[in-house]
This record gives C-alpha cells, sequence and structure tokens, in this order.
C-alpha cells in the first residue's frame, strides 16, 4: 500500500520533480579520513523547512520512510540506517512518527583492510516523503569524498617542535608585558613613596660588606616571590573550590 501509495502521489504530481526540493539533503561525515578497517559513520543530513516533516522506519498510519540506495566501491558496504528516536506527529485523525526541522540519519560503512586509493568517493540515492497539507515524494543524489588516512603524511608528529617556538614566543610577549607593567607600577603613586623607602635603606647599608648587602637582596627577592606564591596559591585553590 505505501508503495504504491508513492507511486500514486508521484503521477498525482508530476511537475513537483522539476520543482526545488522542499527537503535540503546532505551527506557528512564524523571522520575527516578514512583509515583501512576501520568503520565510518556517514549521515544523512535533512533539512525540513518549518511545518514539513518525513518519516521514520515505522511511521505509523501514514508514510513512507526515507530510504538510501548506496553506490559503494568493492570492498566497502552500508549498514542500515540507525534510525534516532522519532518525533508523534498529528496529522488529522492519523498519528504518524517522523522528523522536523534538522535531523541526523547515520549509516556505518564498513571499510576494507587495504586501501589503494588516496581517497574515495561516497555515494547514495536518497528517497523520502516530506509532508505538511500535502504529501510530496523528494529525491536526491548525496555524495562525500574523503581522503585515505595515511600516517607518512600526518602532521601531528611536527605539533611538538611548532609548538616549541610557539611557547618561546608566547614566554618573550609575557616577560614584555610584565616588564611593561613593573614599569608602569612603579611610577604609580602609592608605589613612589615605597621606592624612595628602599633607596634610603640601600644609602643605609652602603657601608656594609658586599656580602651582606648580597644577601639582603637575595632575601628581599625571595621575598617578593614567595609572597606572590603564596597569593596564587590562594586564588588557585579559591578557583578549585568554585
Amino acid at each position: 500500500m505505501r508503495f504504491f501509495l508513492l507511486l500514486f502521489l508521484a503521477f498525482i504530481f508530476p511537475n513537483f520533480a522539476n520543482a526545488a526540493p522542499i527537503v535540503r539533503a546532505e551527506l557528512v561525515s564524523e571522520q575527516t579520513a578514512i583509515e583501512a578497517g576501520e568503520n565510518l559513520r556517514l549521515s544523512l543530513f535533512l533539512h525540513h523547512p518549518e511545518g514539513w516533516h518525513s518519516y521514520t522506519k515505522d511511521p505509523g498510519d501514514a508514510g513512507l520512510p526515507t530510504t538510501l540506495s548506496w553506490n559503494l566501491t568493492a570492498g566497502f558496504s552500508a549498514s542500515e540506517i540507525d534510525w534516532p528516536p522519532a518525533e508523534k506527529i498529528t496529522e488529522g485523525s492519523l498519528t504518524v512518527y517522523g522528523y522536523t526541522g534538522d535531523i541526523l540519519l547515520p549509516v556505518t560503512i564498513t571499510t576494507p583492510a587495504n586501501l589503494s586509493e588516496p581517497s574515495y568517493k561516497f555515494s547514495a540515492k536518497a528517497q523520502w516523503l516530506v509532508c505538511k497539507d500535502i504529501c510530496i515524494p523528494e529525491e536526491q543524489e548525496v555524495e562525500i569524498v574523503l581522503p585515505v588516512y595515511n600516517a607518512n603524511n600526518d602532521t601531528s608528529n611536527q605539533q611538538p617542535a611548532a609548538s616549541n617556538s610557539s611557547w618561546f614566543f608566547a614566554l618573550i610577549v609575557a616577560l614584555t608585558f610584565a616588564i611593561l607593567g613593573g614599569l608602569v607600577l612603579n611610577l604609580m603613586p602609592c608605589v613612589l613613596p615605597v621606592l624612595s623607602l628602599k633607596a634610603l635603606a640601600l644609602v643605609k647599608k652602603s657601608g656594609r660588606t658586599r656580602e651582606h648587602t648580597a644577601r639582603h637582596g637575595v632575601a628581599y627577592t625571595l621575598g617578593v616571590l614567595v609572597s606572590f606564591a603564596v597569593l596564587a596559591t590562594i586564588l588557585i585553590c579559591l578557583l578549585l573550590a568554585g
């Protein structure tokens, strides 16, 4: 009955085949490359305009499910559609199950153990019935080309050395802004008196030995670093505590 309904609609609406499709279809992939022996996950993406819907595998009282007829390279095979949960839709006195808005219908592609080509094309003929006030059968050829993963051309091995140069550049920038920030801070009115007190303290120690002055400088520097380390630790603990 569903087959004859689809055939009937095709004869009743012959001009729909030449009109712009209502549903926009596209073939998308979860992976960016094919790997030999590893399953590939492709999905038929359907965009339904507002108010329109297509049907799931078990459409209910009426309707036809979306189908995919694959044209695959030898060695590849496609599973049935892994149907996502459908919406319950009321069409007058009928209750049907389908999809509105944007939906992905995923399929698992089995990949052969050996891949001899640098890339492969995956194509399929998608057919669906889209309904609103009327029902219109639509179809579209969808395809996607994916490259074969090649470990020899993998640029991930080059990332650490790139990372090193980026890290060095980031360090130089951070140190530059730290020095500029320190200069600006030292010119603040609240800091200038402290600098003068420190200068006077250094003058008073001018008669001391070099070792004494060095120990004082080291102690002063360590005091600053430890103080900021304590403040940073407190802030990190507060952040971790929420």
